[in-house]
């Protein structure tokens, strides 16, 4: 039977009975997706505790105004979870506001500037300082984490590096709709008129798949692919690149598993994907498949 629980002392009291078992951990912000729900499928079917946490942290909002438009779903939240058979639910927003959460943070370094690092200062640091409490606290063996906020993998894998953990990270593939939007707990946010043109974010990162599995990509052309984006309606590309999966880094002659990432905005809503390109090298700014 689903437990929920909501204040510290509850959690203490439940983490000396965990002594003995295997914590399954899946961190959420709530308003859950299919995305979420096959994330959480996967912990279950690991033997041991499944913990599943709901807390909108308002350490990795760069605005206020975003954090207070974050959408909730926490009844249907739990429902869902509740019919998934998770073992314990997680609200910790009481008591981890009212503690000195603010006053500590954690900073995983050049990663968390990358990317969605460069124009969202702190939010990779607010990220880890929850992942850090978190971790602290429930001691788990496996922590579930989706590819669709690959940096964030990166971020957690490096921190849990860095600072000893023995934590494990478990991820899952990207889960889209049906048009091949990634499932997002902000794609709600964006107009049914919108809607329609969201998915040209994954269809820009497939051609320029197919482009480079024929070697016939240059870095000089996704600057044309940024301009049909926003020509599609997206308000700005806030970046398209392409960078080595190991640590976002610039691809060089030296041959190395890559992915490419995009930011894109629509309605307000800064929408994120990427898609596995395999192994590439990059010779006279042209990018070359190895695989």
């Amino acid at each position: 039977m689903t437990e929920v629980i909501l204040t510290l002392n509850s959690l203490k009291k439940k983490i000396k009975d965990f002594e003995n078992c295997r914590i399954n951990f899946i961190p959420t912000m709530g308003n859950l997706h299919f995305g979420h729900e096959s994330l959480v499928r996967k912990a279950i079917k690991k033997s041991g505790i499944s913990i599943v946490s709901i807390f909108i942290n308002p350490l990795q909002f760069t605005e206020s105004q975003d954090f207070k438009r974050y959408p909730k779903s926490l009844e249907a939240d739990l429902e869902l979870l509740t019919s998934l058979g998770v073992d314990y639910i997680l609200l910790p927003e009481k008591f981890f506001l009212k503690s000195d959460l603010f006053n500590t943070n954690v900073s995983v370094g050049n990663i968390s500037n990358l990317l969605c690092g460069k124009d969202r200062t702190g939010h990779f640091d607010g990220v880890a300082t929850i992942i850090v409490k978190f971790l602290n606290i429930l001691r788990p063996e496996f922590i579930f984490l989706g590819e669709k906020d690959f940096q964030q993998v990166l971020v957690v894998k490096k921190l849990i590096k860095d600072l000893s953990y023995s934590t494990r990270v478990i991820t899952h593939k990207i889960v889209r709709e049906k048009d091949g939007l990634a499932y997002s707990s902000r794609n709600s946010k964006i107009s049914p008129s919108n809607r329609e043109k969201a998915n040209k974010i994954y269809q820009s990162l497939k051609l320029i798949q197919t482009e480079i599995k024929k070697n016939q990509f240059t870095n000089s052309e996704i600057n044309i692919y940024k301009k049909k984006l926003i020509k599609a309606g997206f308000k700005k590309v806030n970046y398209l690149v392409i960078r080595k999966e190991k640590d976002l880094s610039i691809l060089g002659v030296e041959p190395a598993q890559c992915r490419i990432f995009i930011s894109a905005m629509m309605d307000g809503v800064r929408l994120i994907d990427n898609v596995k390109l395999g192994k590439l090298v990059c010779k006279r700014n042209i990018f070359l498949s190895m695989d």
